[in-house]
């Protein structure tokens, strides 16, 4: 059975302040390719995926659009979809909910346009889950114990490390619900889109992301992705 369609949001509006630089971090190229084309790679050829959705600065517009224009003009997509362009916000949570308002398709995936080494794999097991959840995030356990400690950096609580998940992009959602979560709890302030989610009472399932599924967020992160040896990003 195919896959039921869905849009993809790829968070490409944030200013990568931790990053420092110029150019804005899902522009810079790994392996001679800039970091946004990895996800455009994957989901731009997804069979279940009608539209792709970027939000984005507008100092990036020009640039991302261009990104956009020369990757369909190469690789095409699959027949009716389309990339589209959302003005992005101050926040990440407002350029995903400006992003939200293109979409059309009843599931949205949203993932981190600086996390360029998802897999079909992972995108798949989020529709999948979909199918009985509102909610699912990509994670993984932690290699490290994780403590809880208070404003003064005591600690509180230990977690148990078998069930301590690091969370990761594609997370995936019933468009709707997470619309309504979004202008519900529009002045909570979350980390993540599941969170809103948690928030308006849904369950949230997480399936198997991977350790090498690393987001872009500071100039040392580029050297750790695989294939890529230090000195060697462009």
């Amino acid at each position: 059975m195919s896959p039921a369609s869905c849009d993809v949001i790829l968070a490409a509006g944030g200013s990568g302040s931790r990053f420092g630089g110029p150019v804005n971090k899902v522009l810079i190229r790994i392996g001679g390719i800039p970091v946004l084309q990895y996800s455009l790679d994957l989901f731009g050829t997804h069979p279940a995926v009608r539209h792709v959705v970027i939000p984005c600065r507008p100092a990036d517009r020009e640039a991302i659009a261009a990104l956009a224009a020369a990757w369909e003009t190469a690789h095409g997509l699959q027949p009716g979809t389309k990339i589209l362009l959302a003005e992005g916000g101050e926040t990440r949570r407002d350029s995903v909910y400006n992003a939200l308002l293109l979409c059309r398709e009843p599931l949205v995936l949203i993932h981190d346009g600086a996390r360029p080494f998802a897999t079909r794999a992972m995108a798949d097991a989020c529709l999948e889950a979909l199918k009985t959840y509102p909610a699912v995030s990509t994670g993984v356990v932690s290699k490290d114990t994780v403590k809880i400690v208070n404003e003064a950096g005591e600690v509180t609580q230990t977690t148990d490390r078998r069930l301590t998940r690091l969370i990761q992009t594609p997370q995936g959602f019933l468009r709707r619900e997470l619309q309504a979560a979004h202008e519900r709890f529009r002045d909570v302030p979350v980390t993540d889109d599941c969170s809103l989610m948690e928030l308006a009472g849904y369950p949230v399932k997480i399936v198997e992301g991977s350790y090498a599924n690393k987001k872009i967020t500071t100039p040392d992160d580029v050297a750790t992705f695989p294939g890529v040896q230090p000195g060697t990003a462009e």
